[in-house]
Formats: structure tokens, C-alpha cells, sequence
């Protein structure tokens, strides 16, 4: 074990927090740890610590894995657009509550979830990309502060 794996596995308990709080799952939590360790092992060349704390890095390569697990398992989230012509509850899948989704998950925030960038949100929304950032901002503390 060289000393950039024993960076990164100092790390392994706030990952998989981190990941619990995203899947809600311990078994898919440890299986996205496993493959974030993996994934930050064979992009080590990628690390620059004068950009930024190592469990910054560790945390954006786990999200974006589980971005990617979404995407592969193909679990289907309501078009941006719809959200904004939703009237009634029936309309809506089953494991998503109509209030929760008008009052935190908004158009930009489904979006960046995702996966589009900043600037595919503010064209598809005719909106400038600091509004867009500025609302998934303000959206994700809100989010934050209801799961904590």
C-alpha cells in the first residue's frame, strides 16, 4: 500500500456517510465507497492537492459515481418541464411526495441532479447561468437542511 491509498482510505468513514445519506442504503453505500476507492486509485495522477482537500476529490468522484448508477440503472426522474405543469397528485410516480417536490426539488436542482451542466440548464430554462447556480444553490441547503 503506497502512501496515496493510505491518504485516501483515512477517509473511508465520511465517505460511506456520505453515501448512506445518498443511497439510504447501507449495502449500495459500501458498494459506491468500494467504487469511489477504486475509481481514486486508478485516477491518482488526477489529485493535485493544491487545488483542494483530498475528501473534497473523494467526494466529487462519489457523487459522480452515483450519478452514473442512476444513469445505468436507468431510474427515471420527472422531466424538468413537467414539474412546472404538475396539477395533480396521480400524475406523479409513486415513491415521490407532491408537496416535497414543489417546495425543495425545483426545475434547476432536478436538472443538476441529473447530470447537466450549468449551461444546458440556463438555456433549457431561458435563464442566466448565475441565476441557475444561485438557485441550485439556495435549493440544495435547503435539501441538505431537511435531511439532516
Amino acid at each position: 500500500m503506497n502512501d496515496f491509498e493510505s491518504k485516501i482510505l483515512e477517509h473511508q468513514t465520511y465517505l460511506y456517510k456520505f453515501a448512506l445519506k445518498l443511497t439510504h442504503n447501507r449495502e449500495d453505500a459500501k458498494d459506491l465507497v468500494q467504487d469511489t476507492l477504486l475509481k481514486a486509485i486508478e485516477k491518482q495522477n488526477y489529485y493535485n492537492s493544491n487545488l483542494g482537500k483530498i475528501q473534497t476529490w473523494l467526494c466529487t468522484i462519489l457523487k459522480n459515481e452515483f450519478i452514473n448508477k442512476i444513469r445505468k440503472d436507468k431510474i427515471d426522474f420527472i422531466p424538468i418541464k413537467k414539474l412546472y405543469y404538475i396539477q395533480d397528485q396521480n400524475e406523479l410516480p409513486n415513491l415521490y411526495d407532491y408537496n416535497f417536490i414543489h417546495k425543495i426539488l425545483r426545475p434547476e436542482l432536478i436538472g443538476f441532479l441529473q447530470g447537466f451542466s450549468y449551461k444546458e440548464l440556463a438555456k433549457k430554462l431561458n435563464k442566466s447561468i448565475g441565476t441557475i447556480k444561485s438557485r441550485i444553490f439556495h435549493q440544495r441547503k435547503k435539501l441538505m437542511k431537511l435531511l439532516n
